[in-house]
């Protein structure tokens, strides 16, 4: 539903498109905006619109509003999920961070009959510098990934920074450090380290994939 001729201000008069979304968030200059979902958003790839500040996105905690997606979905400025179902339909895909902060608030589910949910820390396919932090309160992942997704074969990437993980009501399967979807031969070197802790819910495995990141200063 809804229109992107409107203004966005109200349910009532609620945008259609993520885009059309995105050019009205220009008008939040103090650096803290709210996305309110109204019902289900579906496309096949979600780029979420870039802001320069906070980004909250909230939907109304029922099981209708819905973040669904084939391909995954991207952040593109420090981003806070409250209050939403998230479901995406493809195998391996995952919630790429494009080198910004997450967090999942309350109430952040993961929808029946989604695939894995999988967080992917740094940049697709090219270096980083500087810091990034993931804070979890609540939904159930199945894994995060740390480094420069997607690494081309052949190709070596770096990241100079540190990745802070908060979980603090969360379940998380496991933390691999390494990017799991290179090519042949891709090479990641962390120039920094990684600090995990666990306030409340869960964390399993915790692993450096040998190859993938070549090497770090702590795990």
């Amino acid at each position: 539903n809804g229109n992107d001729a409107n203004d966005g201000i109200s349910p009532e008069t609620a945008v259609k498109t993520l885009d059309a979304a995105g050019k009205r968030l220009n008008a939040f200059v103090n650096g803290e905006a709210t996305l309110h979902i109204v019902g289900t958003i579906y496309e096949s790839s979600i780029n979420f619109p870039a802001y320069d500040g906070v980004l909250t996105i909230e939907g109304d905690g029922s099981a209708s509003s819905l973040i669904q997606t084939d391909n995954g979905f991207y952040i593109n400025s420090d981003t806070i999920f409250k209050n939403i179902s998230v479901s995406i339909l493809v195998e391996y895909k995952h919630i790429g961070l494009n080198g910004y902060d997450l967090t999942f608030a309350e109430d952040v589910v993961k929808a029946e009959g989604s695939q894995k949910l999988t967080i992917h820390a740094g940049k697709g396919n090219t270096n980083m510098t500087g810091d990034q932090k993931i804070v979890l309160q609540s939904g159930t992942l199945d894994q995060i990934q740390a480094g420069p997704y997607y690494i081309s074969a052949g190709a070596t990437r770096t990241w100079d920074g540190n990745l802070s993980v908060v979980i603090d009501g969360a379940s998380v399967s496991s933390f691999k450090l390494g990017d799991g979807y290179a090519g042949s031969d891709g090479r990641f070197t962390l120039n920094g380290s990684v600090d995990i802790q666990v306030k409340s819910g869960s964390l399993g495995t915790v692993y450096a994939v040998a190859g993938y990141c070549d090497s770090y200063d702590a795990l």
